[in-house]
């Protein structure tokens, strides 16, 4: 599995949601998208489930781990 990890915790919105979605859009099959944030991600949520992608986010240490992957 090929993971990309994505640091967004420096970016002020909307940059994390644009970047994101970019990077999503690039996902392969059995491709990972890691993405850490300081929020947990209550807007994309909704728009990953919509596009097709499933999700796992858990609170870190560091703020929000969110990985996204195609169903």
């Amino acid at each position: 599995m090929k993971v990309k990890k994505l640091d967004v915790r420096d970016l002020e919105p909307p940059q994390p949601m644009v970047i994101i979605a970019r990077e999503v859009e690039k996902l392969g099959e059995g491709e990972v998208l890691e993405v850490l944030g300081l929020k947990p991600f209550v807007n994309l949520i909704p728009k990953l489930e919509k596009w097709g992608f499933s999700y796992e986010l858990k609170e870190v240490e560091e703020g929000y781990l969110l990985r996204i992957w195609r169903k």
